[in-house]
């Protein structure tokens, strides 16, 4: 019983993606194995088997993926002594959406309201970064998203600091992010822009505002 109850039921020919007790008392009735609902549910929890939700995962497939990590913890778990380390991203398009409430209504004659609101200036993108080692945050609406919007929020994030320290924007692999504007104003400007693995968007601390 639990040979078959631990791996996927379409692995065992059966065209299921997970077991519920129902199915499985079928599948094992035709197998010949006659048991009660609460035996089924009792034996697999004693063997170690309980009812979990399947999960999805995503590897990584930069070659670089060591390398770049470890650059990116390093300037977490050291300062470095010449300048600030900053988490960058963008969120968006923002844009006012009316939520619906509840009240006192006729049955079957619910309240009713616009589902969305005119937008005739269209939405605004945010730009958000994290001072890692002085856990301050900052955030400008922007209305578009591309080079050129990067460029310009990463001199406001540079006017904040001392012109003569070294900022380390940490940002994703965004193709605005990287274009030839983006890597010659950095050059310029005395930025070392630090690039997360691939698919590796949690080493980036401004996810997690």
């Amino acid at each position: 019983m639990v040979s078959i109850a631990r791996p996927r039921p379409d692995s065992q020919g059966v065209a299921l993606t997970r077991w519920s007790l129902a199915k499985l008392r079928d599948h094992l009735a035709d197998g010949g194995i006659d048991v009660s609902a609460e035996t089924l549910r009792r034996i697999p929890n004693e063997a170690g088997l309980s009812h979990r939700r399947t999960r999805s995962w995503k590897w990584s497939p930069d070659p670089d993926f060591a390398t770049k990590a470890e650059r990116v913890l390093s300037l977490y778990r050291e300062p470095p002594e010449d300048g600030p380390v900053v988490c960058i991203d963008e969120m968006g398009p923002n844009q006012p959406i009316p939520h619906r409430g509840s009240g006192r209504a006729p049955v079957g004659q619910p309240g009713r309201h616009r589902a969305s609101f005119k937008r005739p200036h269209g939405g605004r993108y945010l730009y958000r970064a994290y001072d890692v080692h002085d856990d301050r945050l900052i955030g400008r609406l922007r209305p578009r998203k591309g080079e050129l919007e990067v460029v310009r929020f990463l001199h406001t994030i540079g006017m904040r600091y001392d012109p003569r320290l070294r900022i380390y924007p940490v940002q994703d692999n965004l193709s605005c992010h990287w274009t030839p504007k983006v890597r010659d104003w950095a050059s310029l400007s005395n930025v070392e822009l630090v690039p997360p693995p691939t698919y590796a968007s949690h080493l980036n601390r401004i996810e997690a505002h």
